[in-house]
């Protein structure tokens, strides 16, 4: 993995509601600027995130599957109702 310029942050663009858990369509943002949509599901058993699967496949090598995933996670949970 290469080392980080900067850190991963995400932007909730709207909740979808879901009986599984709470769920939200998200901008993934990288320090340069470049984003990508995804969709993350907040289950209880853990994170799912879908998206386009390159640019995920990116992240996961860019920032660690961690940090990906956490960082959807908590920006889908902050403002779930």
């Amino acid at each position: 993995m290469s080392s980080m310029a900067g850190v991963l942050t995400a932007k909730v663009l709207a909740h979808v509601p879901t009986p599984e858990g709470p769920q939200a369509d998200l901008l993934l943002i990288e320090p340069n600027g470049d984003s990508t949509q995804v969709r993350c599901l907040a289950k209880e058993s853990g994170t799912e995130i879908a998206g386009e699967s390159d640019y995920i496949d990116y992240l996961n090598r860019r920032y660690g599957p961690q940090m990906v995933s956490l960082t959807a996670r908590w920006a889908t949970l902050m403002d779930a109702e």
